[in-house]
């Protein structure tokens, strides 16, 4: 988590970063690599507002 705050996020070979409804969702998804996953609250709509693209 600490690299992915200073760094911001990487691709890591993948083409998306994968987003969740809830933080519920979120977890269950991230458990399937880890009894830890990192999980961020993005703030979706104003990333959208700047320009961000979502798919």
């Amino acid at each position: 988590m600490e690299s992915i705050l200073d760094e911001g996020l990487k691709s890591m070979g993948r083409q998306y970063v994968h987003l969740s409804s809830t933080a519920g969702e979120a977890r269950k998804v991230g458990e399937r690599r880890g009894p830890k996953p990192a999980i961020l609250r993005i703030r979706a709509r104003e990333a959208w507002e700047a320009g961000l693209t979502f798919h």
